[in-house]
């Protein structure tokens, strides 16, 4: 494993709170670039994730971590953050609710299942490696109309494109297999899918929200897994109930 130093724009460092978005796996913080005018309420704090984006070095979860949470202590108003994590930036958002609870004032996942079982894994391993047979654009043209983000294609492909190496993603599902969950958590945390995600990922949902304390869960309408793309006005809507406290359930399909 290698690290590198993080990669993060600032964005409206005016703002009294701070906001940290974690994209999902093989992204990078251009994937917030809708929130950027959205969110313009919030100090925005948008780094990318080992191996993704503009930084380098080899992803492993606890490192990433750790790096997150040093960013935060370092360039987050009151060296605190409400943060969220979409799919592998979840499983971030779980890791720093576990070790460094203490940076994190709100925390929301979205499209994670956490801890991944060894099938699973071992399912993500193989397909690793299946991956090899196809086309790299293929997939990735694939991966584009699955998520219904054609509008920003020119925005996600490249970075989509260099995560279909086989030895990254395997890293990632080791990193998955390895995490463990925030048992102790008392920060307030929402976990939400979305509705036309898929079974397992509801089902990975809804236990994060049984059995992580603090937590509660719902079900967001009509979107699919990057639905900060598929509905940014409704994202940045959640969003922000969710941060200042208010409540959601008008928005979201509560479970």
């Amino acid at each position: 494993m290698t690290s590198a130093a993080l990669y993060y724009e600032s964005h409206h460092e005016e703002q009294p709170q701070t906001f940290m978005l974690l994209h999902g796996g093989g992204l990078s913080s251009k994937q917030w670039q809708p929130q950027v005018d959205c969110l313009s309420d919030f100090h925005l704090l948008l780094p990318d994730m080992p191996e993704q984006g503009k930084t380098g070095g080899e992803f492993e979860l606890n490192d990433a971590t750790k790096q997150i949470a040093d960013l935060i202590a370092a360039q987050a108003h009151g060296g605190q953050a409400h943060v969220l994590g979409l799919s592998l930036g979840g499983a971030i958002v779980l890791e720093l609710l576990r070790s460094y609870p203490e940076r994190v004032q709100t925390a929301i996942v979205t499209g994670t299942s956490g801890k991944l079982s060894r099938v699973l894994g071992q399912l993500m391993l193989w397909q690793a490696d299946l991956g090899r047979l196809f086309s790299a654009k293929w997939m990735v043209n694939t991966s584009i109309k699955m998520f219904g983000i054609e509008a920003y294609r020119d925005l996600v492909y490249e970075d989509l494109l260099r995560s279909t190496a086989s030895d990254f993603t395997k890293r990632i599902a080791r990193s998955l297999m390895a995490a463990q969950m925030p048992t102790k958590n008392k920060v307030p945390l929402l976990v939400l899918v979305g509705e036309k995600e898929t079974g397992p990922a509801k089902r990975a949902a809804r236990q994060l929200a049984a059995t992580i304390p603090s937590a509660k869960g719902a079900t967001v309408p009509l979107v699919g897994h990057v639905w900060n793309l598929q509905n940014p006005i409704l994202f940045c809507d959640v969003v922000r109930l969710w941060a200042t406290r208010q409540r959601i359930a008008l928005v979201l399909r509560p479970f």
